[in-house]
């Protein structure tokens, strides 16, 4: 099992907290919630895309 670097999970923590953070501001927090949701689906993505290509490369699929 690999453990995650301390500094990223330092990062990852700051990020987290201030998302959090920020999605309480009113006006401000649903379109950083929304934009931080497109984001992620925007990464998630791209991680499907390059699986696919690279099986598709090594003709596993």
């Amino acid at each position: 099992m690999r453990i995650l670097n301390p500094l990223r999970s330092t990062g990852l923590f700051i990020g987290l907290l201030a998302y959090y953070v920020v999605t309480f501001i009113p006006v401000i927090g649903w379109i950083v919630g929304f934009l931080v949701m497109l984001l992620g689906m925007g990464a998630l993505l791209q991680q499907k895309y390059h699986l696919y290509n690279s099986l598709r490369l090594e003709k596993a699929i």
